[in-house]
């Protein structure tokens, strides 16, 4: 009859346990950026508009979306099955909105940016952001004219070695770049807010058709100043797009697979210990 080896056991229960901590850690890791951020009534002050007013201008049904109840905590994304991802400006309120930068980088090399807008595009403006399968993004980015009928002016680049795994950024003409990620940013400041659709509001982007927010869509406001200076007001409507065919994404923590590497190398030992024991 076999007996388990005392030291295979041991290392078992320490590479269980191992993974119970990492386990443990990766799950509040997962917890992401820390929501809700309080933000209802909160304008700019040149033009006292509202990020609540803002998209409650573009609902046509209810559940209206709440700025302060509707924030989700997620910080980097990646694609769904089709690769690609649409994107719409919706507003840009801010003082600096002919320089601002906006768009997407690199998870765990946030020194890697894409941009998608730049400050001269305007809202109903998009940007296709496709994935591709050698882990290059290309981006195509169209202005719309205000006239009618639109004219596409589209702008397209290519970015090698990215992936598919990101976040959103925007950076300021103080050249302060802020991100989805609130560690990243200064003191973990929130600069933006994430709202993702129900399925059931109708809303109407600027120069588009009306359409049901959908759960594969996701708004992105930011504030364009550091939160918790003197300079910044707090109201997240300084740029914001929504964002299709994304879906939220969490990187596993580095401790993970060294646990699981542990784990797998315990219970090779362990079936070595009983094949030699049958021999």
């Amino acid at each position: 009859m076999f007996t388990p080896n005392k030291l295979a056991i041991s290392a078992v229960g320490a590479s269980l346990l191992a993974l119970g901590s990492v386990a443990t850690f990766t799950e509040s890791a997962a917890a992401l950026n820390d929501r809700p951020v309080p933000v209802s009534g909160a304008a700019d002050s040149d033009d006292g508009i509202s990020l609540q007013q803002l998209l409650d201008g573009i609902t046509l049904s209810d559940p209206k979306i709440d700025v302060d109840n509707d924030q989700k905590p997620f910080d980097l994304f990646t694609n769904q099955s089709s690769g690609a991802s649409e994107n719409t400006l919706l507003f840009e309120i801010a003082g600096f909105a002919p320089e601002n930068i906006f768009g997407i980088y690199k998870a765990g090399t946030p020194s890697f940016r894409v941009p998608i807008f730049i400050g001269d595009n305007d809202p109903g403006d998009a940007a296709s952001v496709f994935f591709l399968a050698d882990n290059s993004v290309g981006v195509s980015t169209l202005a719309f004219p205000p006239e009618f009928p639109p004219v596409a002016d589209p702008n397209f680049q290519i970015y090698e070695d990215f992936g598919n795994m990101f976040g959103y950024y925007l950076t300021n003409p103080l050249g302060e770049t802020f991100f989805s990620e609130d560690r990243l940013n200064t003191n973990n400041a929130a600069q933006s807010l994430i709202f993702q659709g129900n399925d059931q509001t109708v809303l109407q982007a600027p120069g588009r058709q009306p359409g049901v927010f959908s759960d594969n869509e996701f708004i992105i406001a930011f504030e364009d100043k550091l939160v918790g200076t003197p300079a910044s007001d707090r109201d997240y409507q300084d740029f914001v797009i929504i964002a299709e065919s994304i879906v939220p994404k969490s990187t596993p923590e580095p401790a993970t697979l060294a646990g699981l590497g542990l784990f797998a190398g315990a219970m090779a030992v362990s079936r070595r210990r009983k094949n030699s024991r049958k021999s």
